[in-house]
């Protein structure tokens, strides 16, 4: 079983993230995983398969899952994850949930790591990640959550450098609010 949340080319190959699990064959390649799996390959631009990289579960429950994934201007890899595994629970019954950033070189090796964030309950999304020309990696992390007319709704603008520092974060108002505030 395979999930592929993200295609990317330069015009020379292709990447491709995702997550396996239980058996896969992979372009010819046979994956054999117990739980959710983060992989990133390179493909050809006729399918054929150059490098995979999948991140097996560090102990039982585990998943990891490629989101999105961007070419920096030099050729590395910025890549967008979702984790959970019982390293990350908190005081509530089930595990938490990060999202992570990944530094990598072009043969898949980790440079740099990021918890972007932790969270156990209406988590939202990390999703829109954008490279400028000059490296700088954007990144919206979006919420919204409602309950006995409590609404709650967000997005939160992330700017990080090439290395993955935090250059800027701002929110984004919902048009909701907005139009609320100009009345």
């Amino acid at each position: 079983n395979a999930v592929l949340n993200d295609i990317i080319s330069d015009g020379n190959d292709f990447l491709i993230t995702g997550c396996v699990s239980d058996t896969t064959d992979f372009l010819g390649t046979p994956v054999e995983t117990s739980a959710g799996s983060r992989f990133i390959a390179r493909v050809t631009l006729d399918g054929q398969l150059i490098a995979l990289h999948v991140d097996y579960p560090r102990f039982p429950g585990a998943l990891s899952n490629g989101l999105e994934c961007k070419r920096t201007p030099n050729g590395e890899i910025i890549l967008l994850t979702s984790e959970r595994d019982s390293a990350t629970a908190t005081h509530h019954s089930y595990p938490g949930q990060l999202a992570v950033l990944l530094h990598l070189d072009s043969q898949f090796q980790v440079k740099n790591r990021l918890v972007v964030d932790k969270c156990a309950f209406a988590c939202g999304s990390f999703h829109e990640l954008k490279i400028s020309a000059k490296g700088d990696i954007f990144l919206l992390h979006s919420r919204s959550y409602s309950q006995s007319g409590a609404d709650d709704s967000w997005s939160k603008l992330f700017k990080f450098t090439n290395g993955l520092k935090l250059v800027a974060s701002t929110f984004v108002v919902p048009l909701h609010h907005a139009i609320a505030e100009i009345r």
